[in-house]
């Protein structure tokens, strides 16, 4: 089962059992989904060396992320939270963390700082913060809390090219030309994203990211609407913003840009923005639909 490939290798469980998985990922068992799969020759050699720890808690994020570096040719393991990435980073060595901010449990400013303070194999490893937000101010507080670089959502190659140029002196090519021509007139959905996804990725991929998106949305979408009507702030504003990431990572600017506003709007107003989010989700399949059809 391709779900099966795609689960979290990380797990909080003994340290003994977190060193046998993670070296299990690593020896190139297939527990990754592409990882049995050739890197596209776009991408220099030097990238098969690199072994990455992607940190991020939403999954369609994970897989997104996930199959861009592996077809890089990237060595990629999956933590689901700062305590996770903090166990894995006591314990294995990576040319590279990406760290995603708004996490559960441990955030990611937290975890960066700790893995910086403490003695272990990453303590100098290169921190890369992954945000929905680029402002300069949260900038600077990403890199005085020990993140080198800041990228902010979507995760592309194009935007880890400083890192890799400054820290590993690898040079990646232009971007590659798009397979894939939408609309720039949608306001359901990101040409530029879907493009980019439709060049960096097969059509079993694309399936599948939309498989998992459609799966977590809906289950975003229903604790939405359960916490506007028991008026649960916190969990509105939770959920919608796990909505708002997962949704603009995959060009879906409709249902982003509504699961954004519903968190800060006056109570009387929640409802009418719940019925937007859905009627956006509607539309966003059937513009996804055509999407697909024209990758075939």
């Amino acid at each position: 089962m391709l779900a099966r490939k795609f689960q979290s290798i990380i797990r909080s469980e003994t340290k003994d059992d977190l060193r046998s998985q993670a070296n299990t990922d690593l020896s190139g068992s297939g527990r990754n989904y592409s990882a049995g799969r050739r890197a596209s020759s776009l991408w220099p050699a030097a990238l098969n060396r690199l072994t990455i720890l992607l940190v991020e808690d939403n999954e369609t994020n994970q897989i997104l992320t996930q199959t861009t570096l592996q077809r890089a040719g990237c060595n990629v393991m999956i933590a689901r939270n700062g305590q996770e990435a903090i166990d894995a980073c006591r314990i294995q060595a990576f040319d590279i963390i990406l760290m995603d901010i708004e996490m559960p449990q441990i955030n990611g400013i937290e975890a960066t700082q700790f893995i910086r303070t403490q003695a272990g194999p990453n303590q100098t490893s290169t921190i890369i913060a992954l945000t929905a937000y680029g402002s300069a101010s949260e900038k600077y507080i990403y890199q005085h809390s020990g993140a080198d670089y800041v990228i902010t959502k979507p995760f592309t190659m194009e935007a880890l090219a400083p890192a890799l140029e400054t820290q590993f002196g690898i040079s990646i090519p232009d971007e590659p030309p798009r397979r894939t021509e939408l609309p720039n007139q949608s306001t359901v959905i990101d040409p530029a994203i879907l493009s980019r996804i439709a060049c960096e990725h097969d059509l079993a991929d694309i399936e599948y990211i939309l498989r998992s998106f459609w799966r977590v949305a809906e289950g975003l979408f229903t604790d939405i609407q359960t916490a506007q009507r028991t008026d649960n702030i916190h969990e509105l504003r939770h959920s919608a913003h796990a909505l708002k990431g997962a949704a603009a990572n995959i060009g879906l600017r409709e249902i982003a840009y509504h699961a954004a506003k519903i968190g800060s709007a006056p109570q009387a107003k929640k409802a009418s923005i719940v019925v937007d989010i859905e009627r956006s989700m509607q539309r966003a399949r059937k513009a996804l639909s055509v999407f697909v059809e024209a990758m075939r």
